[in-house]
C-alpha cells in the first residue's frame, strides 16, 4: 500500500465530519471500494483524509492523483477552495476558510516574488518592503470568486489567525466555535485568543460543565479570574485525614465488562419507540424532501452501525471496528 503523510496545516482546513457522514462513507466504500482518487502533493495528502484512514483501517487499495503547486502556500489556496465548496459548512467554519485563503495568496505572491527578484534582500529583520507585493490585486480573485469586501477578507484573515492560536492552546474550544456548537463574537474570540493557555482551557472547562450555549465577555473574564480564586485550603481544614477509620488508599470500583451492552440493550428501545411513533404519526407526503433526505442519512447510518455490531456479535464478540 502507498504510504502517504500528512501535514497538520492541511488537515485543520477540513471539517469535521459528523458520524452518519463518515459512518456512511465507510460503507460505501467498504461494498464499493475507494473509487475517488487521493489528492496529493509532493507524497503529502491534500484532499481525501477520510478515505485515506478508512483505506488503511480495512485494508482497501486506493489510487493517488499528484498535484504539482508552486510552493506549500499554493498548495493551502487549493486546499481551502475544495473544501469551501462542501455542503452545509457553518459560516464560521466559511469564515475561516475565507481567512485562510488571503493568508496563503499573500504567502504565494511572496514565494513568487522572492524566487523571481534575487536581487531583492530584506532588511535586518529578514522583511521585505511591503510595496513589493500588491495586496489589492492579489486579492481580486477572491474578492470576485466569494463576493466578499476586501475589508471582510482582511478581517476574516485575522479571525483565522486568532482560531489558530486559540487551537493550539485549547484544540476542543476551537472546534466547537468553529462547527457552531457554541455560540461567540468576533470580539471575544479576539480577547480569547490573547489569554494563557490555562486561561482558555479553564472556559472550555466551564463551557463543559454548565453546557454554556453562548460564550460573552463575563466569560472571558471568568477565564481570568478562575486561575487566581482557586487556592490550596489550609491544612488545619483537612481534618479527614486524623480520622482513625479512614481507608489510606481509595479502592478502585471493578469495571464492569458488560456495561457498555447494558446501556445500549436499555438505550434502543427508546429509539424503536421513536421510529414507531414517526411511522404510525408522520404524513410523509406532507413532508420536506430536505427534511426526509436527513432523516433518511441518519438511519443508513445507524442501520450500518448496527450491522456491523450484530457481525461481531454472532463472530464472538471480536471488538474489532469495521
Amino acid at each position: 500500500m502507498i504510504k502517504l503523510l500528512t501535514d497538520p496545516d492541511i488537515t485543520i482546513l477540513k471539517y469535521p465530519s459528523d458520524v452518519s457522514r463518515a459512518v456512511l462513507l465507510e460503507a460505501d466504500m467498504s461494498h464499493n471500494g475507494c473509487t475517488k482518487p487521493i489528492l496529493t502533493w509532493k507524497g503529502i495528502i491534500i484532499d481525501g483524509h477520510k478515505r485515506h484512514e478508512i483505506c488503511s483501517r480495512l485494508g482497501l487499495p486506493f489510487t493517488v492523483t499528484q498535484k504539482d503547486f508552486y510552493s506549500k502556500n499554493e498548495a493551502i489556496l487549493y486546499a481551502c477552495e475544495q473544501e469551501f465548496e462542501q455542503e452545509n459548512l457553518p459560516a464560521a467554519f466559511q469564515k475561516y476558510l475565507l481567512g485562510k485563503m488571503v493568508q496563503a495568496s499573500i504567502a504565494l505572491a511572496w514565494d513568487k516574488f522572492i524566487a523571481t527578484n534575487p536581487q531583492v534582500q530584506p532588511d535586518a529583520n529578514g522583511n521585505y518592503s511591503i510595496c513589493c507585493i500588491n495586496r489589492s490585486v492579489i486579492l481580486s480573485d477572491i474578492i470576485a470568486k466569494y463576493g466578499k469586501k476586501k475589508s471582510s477578507l482582511y478581517a476574516y484573515r485575522d479571525y483565522a489567525e486568532q482560531m489558530d492560536v486559540i487551537r493550539k492552546k485549547e484544540p476542543k474550544l476551537a472546534r466547537i466555535i468553529l462547527t457552531e456548537h457554541i455560540q461567540i463574537s468576533l470580539e471575544n474570540v479576539t480577547e480569547i485568543s490573547r489569554l494563557p493557555a490555562d486561561e482558555v482551557r479553564n472556559i472550555y472547562s466551564m463551557i463543559e460543565s454548565e453546557n454554556i450555549t453562548k460564550i460573552t465577555h463575563s466569560h472571558v473574564i471568568y477565564g481570568k479570574m478562575r486561575k487566581r480564586s482557586i487556592v490550596a485550603p489550609p491544612a488545619a481544614k483537612r481534618t479527614e485525614e486524623k480520622h482513625p477509620y479512614s481507608p489510606k488508599i481509595k479502592e478502585m470500583p471493578i469495571q464492569d465488562p458488560d456495561a457498555e451492552l447494558k446501556s445500549l440493550t436499555f438505550t434502543i428501545p427508546s429509539w424503536m419507540g421513536s421510529i414507531q411513533r414517526a411511522r404510525e404519526r408522520t404524513n410523509l407526503s406532507a413532508t420536506t424532501e430536505d427534511a426526509r433526505r436527513k432523516l433518511d442519512h441518519q438511519l443508513a447510518a445507524l442501520s450500518f452501525l448496527a450491522e456491523q455490531l450484530r457481525k461481531q456479535i454472532t463472530a464472538g464478540g471480536n471488538n474489532q471496528n469495521g
